[in-house]
Parts: structure tokens; sequence; C-alpha cells
């Protein structure tokens, strides 16, 4: 995913996701959705869960392209909170 890709999805302008990248190991002030949701995504890579951030990535992106940032965000969130249905 992109930059531009993933700053849609979490509500920021692109030029804040290469702040916050640059930033490295220095802590930002993240705040809002993309707070909540960059969180959300910390805990489910560290929780030892099943989770394949590439596929998910790809399927945001997929849904991005189709339905626009907010059908995008919602895929995300549902990923996040317990996952898709079998």
């Amino acid at each position: 995913m992109t930059v531009p890709q993933f700053s849609s999805v979490i509500a920021v302008h692109p030029g804040t996701v290469h702040r916050w990248e640059s930033a490295g190991a220095l802590p930002v002030t993240i705040d809002g959705v993309a707070a909540n949701v960059l969180a959300a995504l910390d805990q489910k890579l560290h929780s030892g869960q099943q989770f394949q951030p590439n596929q998910v990535g790809d399927e945001v992106v997929r849904a991005l392209l189709v339905g626009g940032a907010l059908v995008a965000l919602g895929l995300l969130i549902a990923e996040l909170v317990g996952g898709r249905k079998p």
C-alpha cells in the first residue's frame, strides 16, 4: 500500500504519514481516527494471532479503489476487531 493510499484510508495528509515515518524512534503525536487505527494495527501485529498484513493491505487497496476511503476503512476496522468469518 502506498503512502497516499494509506493516508486516504486513515484520513490524514500524505505529508503527515511521511513526517511520522521520518521521526524514526522519536515519539510523534497522533490523534483522532488515525491514532485508533494505528493502535489497533499495532496491537493486532503483536497479539500472536494469525494476521497477514500484506494480504489485508491488498484487500484494503482494492476496497479503496472500488468503494472509496470509507469502505476501505470499514474493511480495515472489521479485520482489526474480529477478522473475517470463514
